[in-house]
């Protein structure tokens, strides 16, 4: 199997951002990078997913997996973290092959709901990172280790977030710092 070329790879990102921003579009609250271990069951058939949620609002949340369910897919879910648990139901409001999906949350619960605003508050910054415009770029410094785009470092990179080490938004934040 061929590896796609670092060049691609970045085309792909490119489209898949601007698909991003339109969806972004279309939310009605904030959303916040919180980190949480899910689990996934859509309710017709029981298949079950787990992986991670990486952001999330009050109506709804962005599951990460490589095998999302189809947008319009009733589910129920399962987001722990720091010993809380968040069950839920939901509707797969849109999806990225090999990505993850976006779920829109159903009839919370008032403790489910507190569960969330206790997770959306713990996040340290009061600064929605999501919605603040990228900063004009610095002129442009000389780079003591990285010239040009090493591939080696964008695989580790993209290793590391789909093992869960790394953010989505990290790996932007990464990235741009490295390659621009």
């Amino acid at each position: 199997m061929k590896e796609r070329s670092f060049k691609d790879r970045l085309k792909s990102w490119e489209t898949s951002s601007k698909a991003n921003a339109e969806v972004a579009d279309r939310r009605t609250s904030s959303r916040k990078p919180v980190i949480a271990a899910a689990q996934v069951v859509e309710v017709s058939s029981g298949a079950r997913v787990r992986a991670r949620c990486c952001d999330l609002a009050l109506n709804g949340c962005y599951i990460d997996t490589l095998n999302p369910f189809q947008a319009g897919t009733l589910v129920r879910l399962r987001l722990e973290k720091g010993g809380e648990i968040f069950d839920g139901k939901g509707k797969v409001a849109y999806r990225q092959i090999g990505l993850g999906m976006g779920i829109a949350f159903i009839d919370v619960t008032p403790e489910g709901l507190a569960i969330l605003e206790r997770w959306m508050s713990s996040f340290e910054s009061s600064v929605d990172p999501f919605d603040s415009p990228i900063p004009a770029a610095k002129p442009a410094q000389p780079k003591s280790v990285i010239s040009e785009p090493d591939e080696q470092f964008a695989d580790l990179v993209q290793l590391l977030e789909r093992k869960g080490i790394l953010s989505k938004s990290e790996v932007v934040k990464i990235m741009r710092q490295t390659f621009d």
